[in-house]
């Protein structure tokens, strides 16, 4: 049985693709330097949002009006909080 989210199956979300990996002896100075800047700002994006008590999510929600959680079926359904 494949169960459809959006436009991924269950199947592709359960095997995903195996990732090369990185040789990171063949990257340029400049791009390895890109690339730590890029984690500073992921790590400062985060260090932000949990001063605030928020998180990715609630930042991307927080201006798309009202959220509602869909419900979960069968209704006594156990889900993680």
């Amino acid at each position: 049985m494949i169960i459809f989210m959006g436009t991924m199956s269950m199947t592709k979300l359960l095997n995903p693709p195996k990732l090369a990996a990185v040789d990171f002896d063949r990257l340029s100075q400049s791009r390895l330097q890109e690339m730590v800047a890029a984690g500073d700002e992921v790590l400062e994006c985060h260090r932000v949002l949990a001063r605030s008590g928020d998180n990715v999510v609630g930042g991307v929600l927080r201006d798309g009006g009202t959220f509602t959680e869909w419900n979960h079926y069968p209704e006594g359904d156990v889900f993680d909080h």
